[in-house]
């Protein structure tokens, strides 16, 4: 509980618990005592801890002390929003607003909610512009009903308390903002409207159970008593001097439409926290309300900060995006879908559109072309609404979809040029290992791969099952609690047919510490030992990300490996040369399901400084869903093991001069069966995935050896030389 008051200097503390309780306890006239009036905040918070702790004091009454907390800073009970939500408050509005609209505003006001902006960027319709006027108006209310807002807040008598809303024309915000909530001042019986302002006061004496208000306001257009006023504005300039507690933006991603700059836009909506912020602070009731429906992710910072998910990274933020339909269908009724899409209400019919993204346009899907496109991309919407598609995609895409134009630039466009990277020639980790910090870390990775890549050919000696000789970088993307960490080791093999070199991803590791578990970083400082030691591996280069690595590569150091920092996150030139890569089809791995969709997550954004980044989407992590290769979301909406990935692959074409040793056949790259086999069958305790996905038995066969054999003598022979098979090599090529 927050209570600001004035400074005094004769004041008795002994007093301090008997006024707090009598006030507590429904005496009114304690708030207007000058010794009440002058406690501080930590006199107050004392004084509570005195009353609260007493042991005598039965808990019956201490709980209905607890209860009464609001008393100190309230003159009446504030409503929780879903009091507000009622026709005792708000009238008839009450029976009108949408359940999706209730679920935000109740969730943002909730009693353990953090947050201090909402930010909607939902399709049009769905009743953005309402959920704004009831949002400003609940804060309005609390500021009436408080004993002295400004004394609360720590503001000067003479100042005022306003509430702006703003968007791209002074008309535009009046019509938007500020007659929704005219409309439900003038429709519900807890409010009564006064023509002049000088008459405010003795109104709202004469109607003391009643919120007085007047339009007649000479500061702004709407006024409350207590000194509240409402202004519209259309630009940065208007806010100048003013002492805003509340500030609404309402379709500001449309100024770029009035050929405003992008910097303007943004301008306007960081003014608004900037200068909430240095008159309020971080305190309740004190924030932004951003209501803008989808436009062009391209041009406007809003949709940009939106969309890429930057928005939803700040945990003073409440965010909502999405569908019409899939607003509505909050209504456990379905008033709204039924009444709107009949057909989709009573058959659950859709039709597959395509939102669009930086290569290529939005677009209904026909179903036979479904599998070329990513999921993630495409919404099912309602048959009702085909014709209205098929007229104009792009704009039902935005305004119904809630999904802006140009949308973000995904990283890799192509589904299948991912699913193109992924060989059975290649032997991989399907999913993940765990690496616990409560487990011994000397060989806890070795111990988990050895048997998948290596071949034994003594004690404690192992050689790797393709190209063992080539020369190999290592990269660790470092984590601990919660989040997955990654490895990736890579070499480069040749190409004949298209003379080409490919990058080829030895194996790809997620790694986790178990169900909120840490993970061993120790582990992962003796890997590289393991790999050169025990694997005969030669590492040209063991590199890490910066996440607590410094210790460890002096560690590696002065063990001779050419050990160092690398993050693919300072520029975007790693990834930018690993898509161009995957784009040619010069990057191959054995399966790992959540490399597949760390490479789907992918896209560039800019930063609100102007400045290029490669991002993963946000979205909710899975950690373990059954791992279906088709299906599995484990790894979207993260990028661990593509910073690895990336990072050996740039590291490997600016750092590895030499031709390679070893040939890449892709005759060899054979389609998978995806025939689904039982998780103890595939052998991984954890986690299941189809049949084929797992290439080991198809490398140790017979046919496998003999035909890679007769395509690297081929290819061999093509060029004037020969090729003899060392005996001991005979059982693996």
């Amino acid at each position: 509980m927050e209570v600001l008051t004035k400074k005094l200097e004769s004041k008795n503390p002994a007093d301090t618990p008997y006024l707090l309780k009598d006030l507590l306890q429904g005496d009114d006239s304690v708030a207007l005592r000058s010794h009440f009036q002058a406690l501080q905040r930590p006199e107050i918070q004392e004084g509570l801890n005195l009353i609260l702790n007493n042991t005598k004091l039965p808990a019956a009454a201490r709980q209905d002390l607890l209860l009464n907390l609001w008393r100190i800073n309230y003159r009446e009970k504030p409503p929780t929003m879903k009091e507000f939500l009622t026709d005792a408050w708000i009238g008839p509005m009450a029976d009108s607003v949408h359940p999706h609209i209730r679920e935000i505003l109740e969730d943002f006001w909730g009693l353990q909610s953090p947050c201090r902006h909402l930010v909607m960027g939902n399709a049009i319709g769905i009743g953005k512009s309402t959920a704004a006027a009831l949002h400003n108006l609940y804060v309005s209310v609390h500021l009436f009903l408080m004993r002295d807002p400004k004394r609360f807040f720590e503001l000067a008598a003479s100042t005022s308390i306003i509430q702006a809303f703003i968007s791209f024309s002074m008309d535009k915000a009046t019509q938007l903002l500020l007659q929704p909530l005219i409309q439900i001042l003038s429709t519900s019986p807890k409010f009564r409207r006064v023509k002049q302002e000088e008459h405010l006061k003795t109104q709202q004496v004469k109607h003391p159970d009643l919120i007085c208000w007047t339009t007649a306001s000479k500061m702004g257009a709407l006024q409350f008593p207590g000194d509240i006023h409402y202004i519209v504005a259309s630009g940065p300039h208007q806010l100048l001097g003013l002492n805003m507690i509340q500030s609404t933006m309402s379709e500001i991603s449309f100024f770029i439409d009035r050929g405003f700059s992008p910097e303007y836009i943004w301008r306007i909506y960081q003014d608004s926290k900037t200068r909430i912020f240095s008159r309020f602070g971080n305190k309740q009731f004190c924030g932004t309300v951003l209501d803008s429906s989808p436009n062009d992710l391209d041009a406007s910072p809003i949709d940009k900060y939106i969309f890429t998910g930057e928005a939803r990274k700040d945990k003073e933020n409440y965010v909502s995006t999405g569908s019409q339909w899939e607003m509505y269908e909050r209504d456990p009724k379905r008033t709204r879908v039924k009444t709107l899409y009949p057909v989709y209400a009573a058959t659950g019919e859709t039709f597959p559109v395509f939102r669009g993204n930086s290569s290529l346009p939005p677009e209904m899907v026909h179903p036979d072309s479904l599998h070329t496109y990513d999921e993630a991309e495409l919404y099912h919407v309602p048959i009702d609404l085909k014709r209205e598609f098929e007229q104009s995609t792009e704009k039902n895409v935005k305004d119904v979809c809630g999904w802006p134009a140009n949308t973000s630039g995904k990283l890799i466009n192509s589904q299948a040029r991912i699913e193109e990277i992924f060989t059975p020639q290649l032997k991989s980790v399907y999913s993940y290992i765990k690496v616990a910090s409560t487990d011994p870390a000397e060989r806890l990775v070795w111990n988990q791969i050895k048997d998948k890549f290596f071949i034994q050919t003594g004690p404690d000696r192992w050689e790797f099952y393709r190209a063992p000789r080539a020369g190999r970088w290592l990269h660790f993307d470092q984590a601990e609690t919660g989040d997955l960490a990654g490895i990736a080791m890579s070499h480069r093999e040749y190409d004949l047919k298209r003379n080409e070199f490919v990058i080829v991803h030895d194996f790809v590791l997620a790694v986790t510490g178990g169900q909120n578990a840490r993970i061993n970083l120790d582990a992962f400082r003796t890997f590289p030992e393991d790999l050169r030691n025990l694997g005969k591996i030669e590492l040209q280069s063991v590199s890490f990300d910066r996440f607590q690595s410094s210790t460890t590569v002096q560690y590696l150091k002065g063990r001779d490996f050419n050990a160092r920092q690398f993050s693919v996150d300072t520029s975007v030139d790693p990834y930018i040369s690993y898509a161009a890569l995957i784009n040619i089809g010069n990057v191959k791995a054995g399966r790992n399901v959540f490399l597949k969709n760390n490479l789907k997550s992918l896209q560039e954004v800019k930063t609100v400084s102007g400045r290029r980044k490669i991002d993963h989407m946000i979205g909710k992590t899975v950690r373990d869903d059954g791992a279906h290769w088709a299906l599995s979301q484990m790894g979207m909406y993260a990028k661990d093991c593509s910073d690895c990935c990336a990072a050996t692959a740039y590291l490997i074409v600016h750092e590895d001069e030499g031709v390679p040793q070893y040939i890449y056949d892709r005759d060899l790259d054979k389609p998978f069966d995806d025939e689904p086999v039982s998780i103890a069958d595939a052998g991984l305790p954890s986690v299941g995935f189809p049949k084929g996905k797992e290439p080991i038995d198809f490398q140790s066969t017979p046919e496998y050896r003999e035909l890679f054999k007769q395509r690297v003598k081929r290819q061999i022979d093509g060029l004037g030389y020969f090729a003899k098979w060392p005996a001991e090599c005979q059982r693996d090529y």
